[in-house]
């Protein structure tokens, strides 16, 4: 075990939890779902064996650590009151005032980084503790059976969980603290007329149950079962082909939300009750020939698990918070956005943008996530090559002559090319670097997944566990694109194409480059030259658009970027060294008429009219027109945006 393992905090963490008999498991880096890279299912899994939990610490030091709840069919019974904010204390305070005389002992416990708290306490065993929100009044949970908290030394980007005082001990829970978190004896009776025993699912009694339902009728049903699929399957994975299977869906990723499905809340018994209200007969209702009880062979009664119980009308209430409608739409109050006027929004802290590259003092590449265009074979792998070079190494300049802002790692998802390629390019841009290739750049050649079916979790998980990644690059984007049903609006599967991508590089503080082609439109405005529906400019905050005509070296790339001003640069491939170079070149008027519009121009800093550039030169519109036509047919850096409308391209004067 080298020495990053055997030093790493969670596991020594994990490692003394378990010696006190409470079950771990991995929880995935900066994240509290469970670890689905090293564990199937953590209900199953959750252990105190030492050799499993180094093990899995061993595989990703890095992953955050999980504590099961519950287990009260073991030496050792759980339970956790988990404290939020706001409301909670208050609850909780009222609640031990009501009991003077049987006040809980002082406990471990935890600090979460939202500032609300878990209390950790013993039950006796036997007693079926349920995993419920409110189960203690307003904003006090209770984690017991079928439950987990993230436990120190995890952290997420809100914060890090931390022991709040000095007390390590596990203290007995009070008696009425073990009565309110209980399961209520109606839920028992309930349990008990559906025919009492045990059931174990098995995966050919989920798949009739599934195909007893069809289709869900509408998103909260949908949701509710998918944890109620997970609970019932004998695995997380059976759980996810059986949905692939009976229940196919292009829109969302069954993977992720089998993971992060609420299945401490929501268990097989749901399923049961939609399969049976579609005609379903349960094992333990099943009758032979004679009339005597039939059954697969190891169906008992109706599913007795502690939390299975529900009254009738949970079944129609979503504790997810979505509506079993599938159109209408979430109730809201104004308390749940934040709305502030705009002196407390400039009194904010808000930090200003960070671009990666800069040339001149204006931004070549902006953070977020941007799209580079270009006609094929026109250089744009170069170019996202070059920068991701610049980005990665430890200093030095991008582009030649531009300004790195921000290094760091990047990953190069390179879907369009070889490794015989890449190798090729590699080669030639860094034989006269005298550090060689930087090491924090990576590119990956094979099959990825799309959009939808894994791409961005597995992008997070790159994220968290190097974070310090600042650029990912695609090339192209298409390779991550869904197949689409060819039923919906072309702008909507467009931009519900890209923003999960934009709305992943927010998330993990990382910017994305998604390298795109032009489509063979010449005239117009510059984003409908991007191919595609205007849903995937319109996602991402910059466009970037590289023209150069075949067989010239020089090129120009526009900026367009969502909040900051629009720029345009010169620039020039070097084909020895497979690089492009950036540089304005100085213009020189040649005559006081053609300088007096060029000072006007650059100036203004924005596009103008004649008539307006007219009026500053004292001159009339149409000397002025002329001279623009020959200031443009002589090489000046002036573009015609559109009849009648300039601007400067460049500052160099």
């Amino acid at each position: 075990m080298n020495s990053t393992q055997s030093d790493s905090k969670v596991l020594k963490y994990a490692l003394r939890y378990a010696d006190r008999g409470v079950r771990v498991f991995p929880v995935q880096p900066g994240g509290k779902a469970p670890y689905h890279k090293l564990i199937d299912s953590w209900k199953d899994e959750a252990t105190t064996d030492p050799e499993q939990i180094r093990t899995w610490f061993a595989d990703c030091p890095n992953a955050n650590l999980g504590v099961a709840t519950g287990q009260w069919d073991e030496p050792t019974g759980l339970l956790v009151v988990d404290i939020d904010v706001p409301g909670g204390y208050d609850t909780w305070k009222e609640l031990r005032g009501k009991h003077p005389d049987n006040s809980p002992a002082k406990t471990l416990t935890v600090e979460s980084p939202s500032g609300g708290r878990h209390l950790y306490y013993a039950t006796v065993p036997g007693v079926p503790i349920k995993s419920a929100k409110d189960t203690l009044g307003d904003s006090v949970d209770t984690k017991g059976h079928g439950g987990y908290v993230v436990a120190p030394p995890s952290s997420t980007d809100s914060g890090a969980y931390t022991f709040d005082g000095d007390v390590k001990g596990i203290a007995p829970a009070p008696t009425w603290l073990v009565s309110a978190a209980k399961k209520s004896a109606s839920e028992t009776d309930k349990e008990q007329l559906a025919g009492g025993g045990d059931f174990e699912w098995t995966d050919n009694l989920v798949e009739e149950a599934m195909q007893a339902i069809g289709r869900p009728s509408g998103y909260g049903v949908w949701y509710k079962l998918i944890a109620a699929v997970k609970d019932a399957a004998s695995s997380d994975n059976t759980a996810v082909r059986l949905l692939k299977k009976h229940w196919p869906e292009k829109k969302y990723d069954y993977t992720e939300r089998v993971n992060n499905a609420a299945d401490d809340q929501i268990t097989s018994r749901t399923l049961s009750h939609h399969a049976t209200a579609n005609g379903w007969t349960p094992p333990w209702e099943r009758t032979d020939a004679a009339g005597q009880p039939s059954g697969d062979g190891q169906a008992g009664g109706a599913p007795k698990k502690p939390g299975d119980s529900h009254p009738d009308s949970w079944y129609e209430d979503d504790p997810t918070g979505y509506s079993d409608e599938e159109d209408e739409e979430d109730e809201f109050t104004l308390e749940d956005f934040q709305i502030e006027s705009v002196p407390e929004l400039l009194n904010s802290d808000i930090r200003p943008p960070e671009p990666l590259i800069t040339y001149d003092g204006r931004s070549l590449l902006h953070e977020g996530t941007s799209q580079l265009a270009a006609k094929p074979k026109i250089g744009k792998t170069n170019l996202a090559m070059n920068m991701g070079l610049a980005i990665a190494s430890e200093g030095g300049k991008a582009l030649g002559k531009a300004e790195v802002q921000r290094h760091g790692r990047v990953l190069m998802l390179n879907l369009d090319g070889s490794r015989r390629g890449s190798y090729d390019r590699f080669q030639t841009m860094t034989a006269n670097d005298p550090d060689g290739a930087p090491d924090r750049f990576d590119i990956l050649h094979d099959e990825f997944p799309k959009v939808g079916d894994g791409a961005l979790g597995l992008l997070k998980d790159y994220c968290t566990e190097y974070p310090d990644t600042e650029l990912i690059i695609v090339d192209t984007l298409q390779h991550l694109r869904p197949t689409s049903d060819g039923r919906r609006n072309v702008y909507h599967e467009d931009y519900e194409f890209v923003h999960p991508i934009a709305e992943l590089g927010r998330k993990t503080d990382t910017s994305i480059l998604l390298v795109h082609h032009l489509n063979k439109i010449q005239n117009g405005d510059e984003l409908d030259k991007v191919s595609g529906s205007t849903g995937l400019t319109g996602a991402v905050e910059n466009v970037m658009i590289l023209d150069r005509a075949r067989g010239e070296t020089k090129a120009e790339l526009s900026i367009r970027p969502r909040e900051d001003r629009e720029e345009d640069f010169d620039l020039e491939f070097d084909g020895r060294v497979q690089t492009w170079i950036v540089g304005d070149k100085g213009y020189e008027p040649g005559s006081e008429a053609r300088a007096e519009v060029w000072d006007v121009l650059v100036n203004s800093g924005h596009e103008m009219k004649v008539g307006l550039i007219a009026d500053h030169v004292d001159k009339q519109p149409q000397t002025v027109s002329k001279t623009l036509g020959r200031m443009i047919d002589g090489g000046a850096p002036v573009k015609k945006v559109k009849k009648g409308v300039y601007r400067a391209v460049s500052r160099d004067t």
